[in-house]
């Protein structure tokens, strides 16, 4: 489904429920996503399918979301659209400093496509211009990105934004 394409109203309730869940299980940390980690630290490793899929599902987020953001313009457009692409970003972005001090200095939407591009040229995966949102989670991409990434050197931050006040035990404070 193209970006501007009609849908009906179940569409974007069905959209809208798949966002509420996935933001859901990320403050509870129940989400895959949550239990993403750094390499080094405590919790289990991950293979690197896992943190490829787990990056390309956060950067299939973002991408979206920079899709429906053209449309729906948030009111402070720049300063809206970089806050949700950070929270989106975390797990990426507190391991890709240079990339995090990007987004703080983008000025636009393009300029964000770009940050967001560069991050899927770090895991192996398509950018913006090569295909849209969903491809990120094909399971032929996916798979190609970690093969091209054996070494395992791509890494994800072991806690995701709404988790990131918790101890290494998952207590808060």
């Amino acid at each position: 489904s193209g970006v501007g394409e009609q849908h009906s109203p179940s569409y974007w309730r069905e959209r809208r429920r798949g966002i509420d869940q996935h933001q859901k299980a990320q403050r509870d940390g129940t989400g895959s996503v949550a239990e993403a980690t750094l390499k080094g630290s405590d919790a289990p490793q991950r293979t690197m399918l896992e943190t490829v899929e787990m990056a390309a599902t956060q950067l299939a987020f973002a991408r979206e979301y920079l899709e429906l953001a053209k449309i729906f313009k948030p009111r402070d457009e720049i300063a809206t659209i970089k806050s949700h692409t950070f929270k989106f970003l975390y797990i990426l972005l507190e391991v890709h400093h240079d990339v995090r001090d990007r987004l703080v200095r983008v000025g636009s939407n393009a300029d964000v496509v770009e940050v967001v591009d560069e991050l899927c040229r770090r895991y192996h995966l398509p950018t913006s211009d090569a295909c849209g949102f969903e491809e990120l989670r094909d399971p032929a991409v996916l798979a190609r990105a970690a093969e091209l990434e054996a070494g395992g050197a791509l890494v994800l931050a072991d806690r995701t934004w709404y988790r990131r006040h918790r101890g290494p035990d998952g207590s808060s404070g």
